[in-house]
């Protein structure tokens, strides 16, 4: 599992591995949603890395997610081999996980350094509870 790093005003964040071939993203790690949201390809999201659906599963269902503030962002889900951290190995530690690939990004989102969102909520359906599923953590610290 990558590391978890925080910015001084109190944002944590970590590098988030997608695809085959792997498409990184720094994302921010938000313990009450369970999803992960990142631009995709041709979303005019800001100045943040755009996930390539070429070589990706889009999945005919619509993503949305609005956050307690009142941003939502919107897009199609996709379903994807990923892994968290910089230097993970999406073939050898990545395990397939559903994400929200978005068409549009709430201002909020636009205006952040991050590419995205990975939810790290105690709840079922979040990258930490499939990769501890599938046994591809090292330790369990969550």
């Amino acid at each position: 599992l990558g590391e978890i790093k925080r910015e001084p005003d109190g944002v944590y964040w970590s590098d988030l591995k997608i695809g085959d071939p792997p498409q990184m993203f720094s994302v921010i790690v938000d313990t009450g949603s369970s999803t992960i949201a990142v631009p995709c390809k041709g979303c005019s999201c800001g100045p943040h890395r755009h996930f390539d659906t070429t070589d990706a599963n889009v999945l005919q269902s619509q993503y949305s997610q609005c956050y307690s503030e009142g941003s939502c962002n919107r897009g199609s889900y996709v379903q994807a081999k990923m892994c968290l951290g910089e230097a993970c190995d999406v073939l050898k530690e990545g395990v397939e996980h559903r994400f929200g690939c978005c068409s549009q990004f709430a201002s909020a989102f636009k205006r952040q350094e991050a590419d995205g969102i990975i939810g790290m909520s105690g709840s079922s359906g979040t990258l930490l509870s499939d990769l501890r599923e599938h046994h591809k953590l090292e330790q369990d610290m969550f």
